[in-house]
């Protein structure tokens, strides 16, 4: 075995890498797929943690990863919250408009963690058993 890595059949436990803000191109809007996946206009399925280029309209299951990508999630939420405050006031109930992140070019910006793990709600911690 190399290093600190131990193996354990098909498994190996490596040391986690440290995050790095993913280098993409800028020509293309670029996401990372959160939550519980991404069906692109192929229909091709995304899974979370993965990243693509994509020109079509965001989902709030994409995560911008560039600056035109975040612009056209402004406009997509933009839209969700047009729709969102008409079927509010057609049932006179309040609407509270979607969750906004500023963009910012020199810091790395918060991804979301996976809500879900094959369809279990994540918990927030796990007790270790000893």
């Amino acid at each position: 075995m190399a290093g600190n890595m131990v193996a354990l059949g098909a498994l190996t436990l490596a040391p986690r890498p440290e995050y790095r803000k993913p280098k993409v191109k800028n020509e293309h809007p670029a996401y990372g797929v959160i939550n519980n996946g991404f069906f692109d206009q192929n229909d091709k399925f995304w899974h979370p943690g993965q990243m693509l280029y994509f020109d079509g309209e965001p989902s709030q299951n994409l995560f911008p990863l560039n600056k035109l990508a975040y612009d056209k999630m402004q406009t997509f939420l933009d839209k969700l919250d047009v729709m969102g405050e008409e079927v509010a006031k057609k049932n006179k109930k309040t609407y509270v408009r979607q969750p906004r992140q500023e963009w910012s070019e020199d810091e790395e910006m918060d991804l979301p963690q996976i809500e879900h793990v094959m369809g279990v709600p994540r918990k927030e911690s796990n007790a270790e058993i000893r």
